[in-house]
Order: C-alpha cells, then sequence, then structure tokens
C-alpha cells in the first residue's frame, strides 16, 4: 500500500469514527477509533503492512501535538510545574522500570534493555487521547489540567528512556550521565527551537496580516506547514549522524558514531583482520577484504564488518557488509545501510578525484 493510499484509508477511518460518535456519545472518542483502527487492520491491503516511524512521527504525531500544544497556557503550566514534573519524570521513570521488570519476567528472551526499549515506548501517555478520554467527565478540581500537561511532557521522558535502552542493546553498556545529558538536550533544546520558531512566525504572520491584500491565501499555507517545519527542524538537531575514527594501533580503530539513525553514539573499537564469530565468509567473486570484529573496550564482541571490493573489467565492485546483533531492530538496520552508501561512497569519490587509483 502506498503512501497515498494509507493517508485516504485513515481519513475515511477518522470520518467514520467521527460518525459513529455522534450515535454513541457517551463512548470515548478514542475507543472508538481504536474500534475502527482494529476493523480496518483485516483489509488486505495491511497484511504484512509496514509503517515507516519518520512517516508517523511527521505526519501524524506532529501535528496532533503542535495543536494541542499551542493550546497550552504557559502561565498554567508555570503554576502547576511541580505536578508536571512529578508525573511526566518520576512517574514515567517508575512506570517504566515497572513494566520493564514485568516484560523482562514474562518474555523470558527478552534481555532487560530490550524490555526498557519496549516500556519506554508504550509507556508516555498521548496528549489527545487522553483529552478525548476525560473529555466532559467530572473530574477533581486540577485533575483535568495536570493529567494533560502530564502527558504533553512526558514524550521527552519516554524518548529519553528509549535512547538509553537501544544505546545498551547497542555498546552493552550503561551510562547514567548520558541519559541526563540526552534528557537536558531534548527538553531545553525543543524549548528553545520552539520558543525562536514560535516568535519568528507570530512576526511574519503579523506582517502578513497587516500589509496583504489577501492574507488568508498565505496564512492558511504557512499554518498548515508549520508542525512539519518546526518537526523537522528539531529533528535535524536531535538526531545527527556524527562519527569519529581515531586509530590506536594498526589494525585497531576506536570509533564514536552514531549507527544506524540512534539517538545515542555508540562507542567501540574496530579489530581488524579479526574474524572471531564472524557469520558471514569472503565471496571469491572479490579481490581484496577487510574484515574485522567490533568490540567494546573490555573485549566484548558486539559485531563484526566484512568489506570486499574487486574489479569487473572497468566496473569497481564493492561490498560492504556490517554484521549486528540479532536484537537490532530493521529500521536501523535500513538506517546504516544509508550511512555505509554515503560514507563510502564519499570515500571513493575523494579517492578517484586525488587519482589515487591505478588503472
Amino acid at each position: 500500500m502506498s503512501a497515498i493510499s494509507f493517508i485516504a484509508v485513515m481519513m475515511i477511518g477518522v470520518i467514520g469514527a467521527n460518525i459513529i460518535k455522534e450515535f454513541f456519545p457517551q463512548i470515548s472518542e478514542t475507543f472508538i477509533l481504536i474500534g475502527v483502527g482494529l476493523i480496518l487492520s483485516f483489509l488486505p491491503e495491511f497484511q504484512n503492512f509496514e509503517l515507516e516511524p519518520e512517516f508517523f512521527m511527521m505526519l501524524i504525531i506532529a501535528p496532533l501535538m503542535f495543536y494541542e500544544g499551542s493550546k497550552t497556557s504557559l502561565k498554567k503550566v508555570r503554576k502547576n510545574f511541580r505536578g508536571i514534573f512529578f508525573l511526566s519524570i518520576t512517574l514515567a521513570v517508575v512506570t517504566v522500570l515497572l513494566v520493564a521488570v514485568l516484560t523482562n519476567n514474562i518474555m523470558g528472551s527478552w534481555i532487560f534493555p530490550l524490555a526498557i526499549c519496549f516500556a519506554a515506548i508504550v509507556t508516555p501517555t498521548d496528549a489527545v487521547a487522553v483529552k478525548s478520554i476525560i473529555s466532559g467527565k467530572k473530574m477533581p478540581e486540577g485533575v483535568n489540567e495536570a493529567v494533560e500537561f502530564e502527558s504533553l511532557f512526558n514524550d521527552a521522558t519516554g524518548l529519553v528512556l528509549l535512547s538509553l535502552g537501544l544505546s545498551v542493546l547497542e555498546s552493552g553498556h550503561f551510562s547514567i550521565w548520558e541519559g541526563l545529558g540526552r534528557f537536558i538536550f531534548v527538553s531545553i533544546g525543543g524549548i528553545i527551537i520552539g520558543l525562536v520558531v514560535g516568535a519568528l512566525l507570530v512576526r511574519i504572520r503579523t506582517a502578513i496580516n497587516l500589509r496583504a491584500t489577501r492574507p488568508e491565501a498565505t496564512i492558511i499555507p504557512i499554518s498548515i506547514l508549520t508542525p512539519f517545519f518546526i518537526y523537522l527542524l528539531a529533528e535535524h538537531f536531535g538526531t545527527s549522524g556524527v562519527y569519529v575514527l581515531q586509530e590506536v594501533s594498526d589494525d585497531v580503530q576506536e570509533v564514536l558514531e552514531t549507527t544506524g539513525g540512534s539517538p545515542l553514539p555508540t562507542h567501540f573499537f574496530a579489530h581488524y583482520n579479526d574474524e572471531e564469530k564472524l557469520v558471514s565468509t569472503f565471496d571469491p567473486k572479490f579481490e581484496v577484504q577487510a574484515p574485522g570484529t567490533a568490540r567494546l573496550e573490555d573485549g566484548t564482541i558486539i559485531g563484526g564488518v566484512r568489506h570486499q571490493v574487486g574489479r569487473d573489467k572497468d566496473v569497481l565492485r564493492f561490498r560492504a557488509l556490517v554484521e549486528f546483533p540479532a536484537v537490532l531492530p530493521n529500521y536501523m538496520i535500513k538506517e546504516h545501510q544509508l550511512h555505509l552508501a554515503c560514507e563510502f561512497g564519499h570515500w571513493i569519490s575523494a579517492a578517484i578525484d586525488d587519482n589515487n587509483f591505478k588503472s
């Protein structure tokens, strides 16, 4: 199913849910949407269907969160800051740990970092869903606001815990300082980007309203594109794939890189010409290979490489092969394929430009 078809089916589902809501007003809109989604999942087009996380985050989550956030009163946030902090950070962390422990015990084959990743994904509540569920219900004074605010801010906590879990899966070690640094970066960085871009857009829209003859022709597209622009800008500053190589000896390189789009960098040592526990084998179609293992500082093997180069007449053939732990998510492997294509593509181009290739 194409992305356009997916969006069309989702819009039909939303329209159908809104019609059902009119006949059953006592049922929360969230539960109706879940029911409609469950029915749509039986369509043949959704069999073995995979939705890219980037597509979901940008086209679905970003507009919803922007819409809810834009209606939030900063004055009320300051007033309820202590409660928001406790619910969105302390309670979220405790809940993630409890869910992770239970998952780790129930799913015997799951290691604890993988259980942490699962708990971090399911624990943070969605602001739109929470508001839909409690809408129209009689709640104690202040509870509505506290719950809504908590659901807006706990995503940062969930993101940091997910990042830590993925980092431990890749590197095999845990750093509390790395986690705190990531949390500060996500929360403070997001606030700064929101304030700067928000102030800039307000000025632009005000100027258009004062000077344009038909301001709505420009204001409406700006309003539609604003959440996507802010999301992409924040994503750009929050997930840069920077890596560092430092030679330790002739056959060992110290590597610090963002593997496969991971939110946190991986630190390991590449031991070349070391084929211990490598699953891949040398392909005789190639002429030269560069095998090696990826090890932590204590020598633990977490993966490996087997890059191979050969010539076919006047064509250079290159195969970049990386072996990852079996628990690594598929989307990270796909992201790292792009990483390798860009990295080695640039190196080969640079070598050709410098006339380092001999015919």
